[in-house]
């Protein structure tokens, strides 16, 4: 029985040689039709530098606001005043439509400022929350280390451009 098996030794490894080559002809061939269906690049175009025009940059894209005295916002609530671990400021989109958000601040008396980073807002309600935790589409979180509202203290809500929005006073 050994002496089968080196036998069939020699022809175990000329199969694999002749599989080897056949499998490097089929690619070479493939590879040379698929060249071929590939147009020619054209030589590149040397421009001097000094007569390339480069477009004009543009200024970021800044919404259009409603006028100020257009109802678009409310805080309806502040939760837990005092607890960072449940302080809670709740806005509500009066209206319909998309409403940018982005640099809009929330305030307090004391100068605490949560500014908004880009978010649009369509409908529903939204919470600020003042401690750490992860963002998303109905929860913004704040990422302080102790709470900052007060029971009497108003918050505001301001656009970009500083127009006050809404007011709410703590009870």
């Amino acid at each position: 029985m050994k002496r089968n098996q080196r036998s069939l030794l020699p022809f175990i490894l000329l199969n694999i040689v002749i599989s080897a080559a056949t499998t490097l002809l089929v690619l070479s061939i493939w590879d040379s039709s698929r060249k071929a269906s590939v147009p020619a690049l054209l030589p590149p175009i040397v421009t001097p530098a000094a007569s390339i025009n480069l477009p004009t940059p543009q200024p970021d894209f800044t919404p259009t606001l409603p006028p100020a005295d257009a109802s678009l916002i409310e805080i309806t609530a502040v939760e837990n005043p005092g607890d960072l671990a449940r302080e809670t400021v709740w806005l509500r989109r009066v209206g319909s439509g998309r409403l940018d958000l982005t640099g809009w601040t929330l305030k307090d008396e004391d100068g605490h400022q949560f500014t908004f980073p880009v978010f649009a807002f369509y409908e529903g309600a939204i919470q600020i929350n003042t401690r750490s935790g992860q963002s998303s589409s109905i929860a913004r979180f704040w990422g302080l280390s102790e709470a900052v509202w007060q029971p009497g203290e108003t918050v505001t809500l301001q656009d970009y451009n500083g127009a006050v929005r809404a007011t709410y006073v703590i009870p």
